[in-house]
């Protein structure tokens, strides 16, 4: 006797949803118009034969062979088909139409916000042809525009796909002389990106049907720009706070006052306080992205050389602290 658990690869207590569901995904595997083997009609006969018994569709209750009528082959055949092209209409309706374009922006630009003008390459629809890819069409007579045509092999009742049209049910005899039966034809878009203030690096901006055209159907998919901001030199950012390294002679740290810092938005000026160390960090709030702080970190610079003079005075200095 025949394991038809084992055939379908599920368990003895699988339920009648995870029964069909296997079936169909062995039925789709094996089926001879998609797998070239030559077992896989035997194979996919075994499948059937499997899934009829166990979801209770037998002549008898009884666990002996099986026995196909033509009938009911042609049925499976039948679901089996009908699965295939619903998987195909799937298939199309998910065809990605969108497009992508990279734009590199600096960081004052993300700072300040800024409109972009960009040129898209793209395609359109062709208007002679309207995305048909030729002008004139004819019913394919093979298939009398069905797209498939049935061959009965044996007892069974196959399917193919119509060699003469390959599967669309139509015969081209009259290319699109503007499209050169592409269907589509290339251009160009000049598009203006209002890129907001405060984004952030990665980020993407859709443009609602200004993609691709949809090979069959007269829809536009959408256009996503993708926000790559540029490292700044004088500048590093922490999500809305921006780090700025300011170098400060060891003098100027020591006794403080009025030091001229660097902003996204200009110069201003900053009250340090006296006797700070290195790497001392100060928050200066509004001076960010969006809102955020200027995080002004201190560097101190030390003289790589004195002379005698500046020596004796630092001596003194010295002193002065005992």
């Amino acid at each position: 006797m025949k394991d038809y658990y084992k055939i379908l690869g599920i368990k003895q207590n699988s339920t009648k949803e995870e029964i069909k569901k296997a079936y169909k995904k062995m039925a789709m595997k094996y089926h001879p118009d998609r797998n070239p083997s030559l077992d896989s009609e035997e194979k996919f006969k075994e499948i059937k034969e499997a899934y009829e018994y166990l979801i209770g569709k037998r002549k008898d209750d009884s666990y002996e062979e099986f026995e196909t009528s033509f009938d009911d082959v042609k049925t499976s055949f039948g679901d089996i088909f009908e699965d295939f092209f619903d998987e195909n209409d799937s298939f199309k309706d998910n065809i990605n139409i969108d497009a992508t374009y990279n734009i590199n922006i600096s960081l004052k630009e993300c700072y300040f916000g800024v409109i972009k003008t960009i040129n898209i390459p793209s395609w359109d629809i062709c208007n002679i042809c309207n995305g048909n890819k030729n002008s004139k069409l004819e019913k394919c007579l093979k298939c009398n525009g069905s797209g498939y045509s049935r061959n009965l092999q044996s007892f069974f009742n196959i399917h193919n796909i119509c060699n003469a049209c390959n599967g669309t049910g139509e015969i081209i005899y009259d290319t699109c002389s503007k499209c050169n039966g592409l269907g589509k034809i290339k251009k160009f878009d000049k598009i203006q990106i209002n890129i907001p203030k405060g984004i952030e690096n990665g980020s993407k901006i859709k443009i609602a049907g200004k993609g691709n055209p949809h090979p069959s159907k007269n829809i536009y998919g959408d256009l996503y720009i993708h926000i790559n901001i540029k490292k700044n030199k004088y500048f590093k950012r922490k999500k809305n706070d921006l780090v700025y390294k300011k170098k400060i002679f060891f003098t100027k740290v020591l006794v403080g006052g009025k030091i001229k810092v660097k902003s996204l938005d200009g110069f201003f000026y900053f009250n340090l306080p006296k006797c700070n160390y290195n790497n001392k960090k100060f928050i200066i709030k509004n001076k960010g992205l969006n809102g955020g702080s200027l995080i002004l970190k201190i560097s101190v610079i030390y003289p790589n050389h004195l002379n005698d003079y500046q020596i004796s005075l630092i001596k003194k200095l010295s002193k002065s602290f005992k």
